[in-house]
């Protein structure tokens, strides 16, 4: 069966991540999820949430996990899409910056 050992079994040719950090992942997700259906989230909530994610992400990164990161990152809500990205092979989420473009409104 492996060792477990922060947050992971060990096993002779492999590791694997346990089952709790993925459920605990998951139900980050769902919650998160919740609470854009209720309100709307203010700054400190969207970056409560990016640094949550990242951290399972950061965990995730150090095993064979693209797939499962793939699939996690999917689950997020539509309203995520519009304030975070993945980067780097889906191993952490970025806010968008969003930039506004001041029109010319001097003629000559």
């Amino acid at each position: 069966k492996g060792l477990k050992w922060l947050g992971a079994y060990i096993k002779p040719y492999r590791t694997c991540v346990i089952h709790r950090t993925k459920t605990n992942l998951y139900l980050s997700i769902m919650k998160s999820n919740d609470l854009v259906r209720s309100r709307r989230p203010e700054m400190e909530e969207i970056e409560h949430f990016v640094s949550s994610i990242n951290s399972y992400f950061g965990l995730m990164r150090q095993f064979r996990t693209y797939r499962l990161r793939k699939k996690m990152f999917h689950r997020f809500s539509a309203y995520w899409y519009n304030h975070v990205y993945a980067s780097g092979g889906y191993s952490k989420i970025v806010e968008k910056v969003k930039r506004v473009r001041y029109l010319n409104t001097f003629h000559n």
